[in-house]
């Protein structure tokens, strides 16, 4: 991985860490930055003052790291948020993908409870969000209208480590930060759903998602992560998926093709984009 970029000042008692490159080294971080990961693949941090946060760590980050590069492009930063309690890898848009690509990395060190009959490897994960290219990433988590997409996929990570859930393609919470609530203020997006592997169309999509599986060098044994793709829906839209009972999102909002998964904040709901289509036919 290039080590390009400079870190960010972290300012006494900011909510967020540094933005640093993944594997660079930098003076002084360990004051701000002070992992302690157990076998069970969870640990605390120290922030500057003496404040101790829950941290999650994941035993696959850098081979998981590589799997994401191979699919995603390069990671050009990393985001460590001491407030989501985990990092969040950051990839830029490219000639691929026209869009920004958040994937959360320490979610995966939590064991999720597979339903019986199931296969064990759904048990550990990863959320990614696409974010629209014209995006500027925040300077610090505590920047509300930058970092709302940071929330999108930190929030529903807390659900499922706090409340020892299983979360897997198909399924759809809301906003768990404020149930009821949009995203980001003024946005109409309140669901957060995750895509299936054949719903968006892209090339090694699926290999992406479900085809990580190596050794946990913490157990010795194999493990299978998944990257979860989140999307974000209105009131409508959610609505709709519940009343069909039909895990597909592109086909449940019938708009005839694979849905577009990046986070655009102004996005309306696809019903009142149909009806305003129909009426001017």
């Amino acid at each position: 991985l290039p080590e390009q970029g400079a870190p960010q000042e972290v300012p006494e008692n900011a909510d967020a860490g540094p933005v640093a490159v993944r594997g660079e080294e930098e003076e002084g971080e360990e004051e701000a930055y002070v992992p302690r990961a157990g076998v069970n693949c969870t640990g605390v941090v120290e922030c500057k003052g003496g404040e101790l946060r829950s941290m999650w760590h994941s035993p696959h980050e850098m081979p998981l790291g590589d799997h994401l590069e191979k699919y995603l492009g390069e990671c050009s930063t990393v985001m460590r948020g001491i407030l989501l309690g985990m990092h969040t890898y950051m990839f830029p848009p490219n000639e691929k993908r026209n869009s920004w690509a958040l994937v959360t990395m320490g979610l995966s060190g939590f064991s999720m409870p597979v339903p019986e009959g199931m296969d064990p490897r759904y048990g550990h994960a990863e959320l990614m969000v696409l974010v629209d290219p014209s995006w500027t990433p925040p300077g610090l988590l505590n920047d509300e209208a930058a970092a709302w997409p940071f929330y999108v996929i930190g929030d529903l990570a807390h659900y499922i480590v706090n409340n020892n859930a299983f979360v897997s393609f198909s399924h759809g919470l809301a906003n768990m930060a404020a149930p009821g609530e949009p995203f980001v203020q003024g946005s109409e997006l309140k669901w957060a759903v995750v895509a299936e592997p054949d719903d968006t169309g892209l090339p090694d999509w699926e290999e992406l998602l479900t085809g990580y599986y190596e050794q946990n060098p913490y157990t010795k044994e194999m493990e299978g992560v998944v990257i979860l793709p989140i999307v974000a829906l209105t009131d409508e839209e959610y609505a709709r998926k519940r009343a069909l009972r039909y895990s597909g999102i592109a086909e449940f909002i019938g708009i005839g093709k694979p849905i577009d998964l990046v986070l655009r904040a102004d996005r309306k709901s696809h019903f009142s984009q149909s009806m305003t289509k129909s009426a001017a036919e």
